[in-house]
């Protein structure tokens, strides 16, 4: 099986019975890097993952975003998505990120309740190299020396 097998199998409606901890890899992007919200929707769909599903059943998503690096499929309320880190500067492309899903079905800021941004927050702290994790940590405690 293609994709679907890594992370989901689209049933009729809007259910989606997922793996947890598979990875999410969408077709057309790169380590699911966008530059647009619109090519994140254009992928989404090319890889028959979920983007703005009808919630008529009753059931709560997050929609599909686009943080302004990486391209997130709608996931179900109370739940998460993953996908690797992208390859940027100071981030391990061979760690993992993930983005929540709040119960309410909206995606979670960087506080519990904070909802102020309707794309959530992601994370990328999860993805830190371990110079740049080191450096964080002495810059924290104070300890980091500028020659």
């Amino acid at each position: 099986m293609d994709n679907l097998s890594k992370v989901a199998a689209m049933q009729p409606s809007t259910s989606w019975a997922y793996n947890a901890g598979k990875l999410v890899q969408i077709n057309g992007l790169e380590y699911n890097r966008a530059r647009t919200m619109d090519e994140c929707i254009k992928a989404l769909e090319r890889s028959s993952l979920p983007t703005f599903p009808d919630s008529n059943d009753g059931s709560l998503w997050c929609n599909a975003t686009f943080d302004t690096v990486l391209c997130w499929p709608a996931t179900p309320a109370n739940s998460s998505i993953t996908v690797r880190c992208p390859p940027l500067k100071g981030l391990d492309p061979g760690k993992n990120i993930t983005k929540w899903c709040h119960s309410s079905g909206r995606w979670m800021g960087r506080a519990e309740g904070d909802f102020s941004r309707p794309h959530g927050w992601t994370n990328f702290t999860m993805c830190f190299t371990r110079e740049v994790v080191e450096m964080m940590t002495k810059l924290t405690n104070g300890s980091l020396v500028v020659k």
